[in-house]
């Protein structure tokens, strides 16, 4: 019995954190397409894992922000990005200006402001 509450109860918990995680980034998104800034960032690094038969590929890059400080970010990047860029490349990015933490590549961002575009199309008459 407790066997079977614990086990439910750690699912709900992962199913709980991994919805909490998915929500914040979808609003960091969202804020960076409404009140991101470019700025040109270097590619510091890239490498691949592999789970099991799943292999990611990720890219590290970093910026240096208006406030004068360098910032650094990893992500997973789809293939095309993963290819094009080698260390020490150039990449345009967009960060939030009071949290230079949150960054994404401007590429990612770009999506995310034509889908907000066509959600604001769709609501006027």
């Amino acid at each position: 019995m407790w066997t079977m509450v614990f086990t439910l109860g750690f699912f709900v918990l992962f199913a709980v954190a991994f919805v909490w995680v998915v929500w914040r980034r979808a609003l960091q998104a969202r804020d960076l397409a409404q009140r991101g800034v470019p700025v040109t960032g270097e590619v510091v690094s890239k490498y691949t894992d592999r789970m099991s038969k799943i292999r990611t590929r990720h890219l590290r890059y970093k910026f240096t922000a208006a406030d004068g400080h360098e910032y650094s970010h990893r992500i997973m990047a789809d293939v095309d990005d993963y290819h094009s860029l080698d260390e020490g490349d150039p990449v345009e990015l967009v960060y939030l200006p009071d949290k230079p933490t949150v960054s994404a590549m401007k590429g990612m961002v770009d999506i995310v402001r034509k889908g907000l575009e066509d959600q604001e199309g769709r609501k006027d008459p």
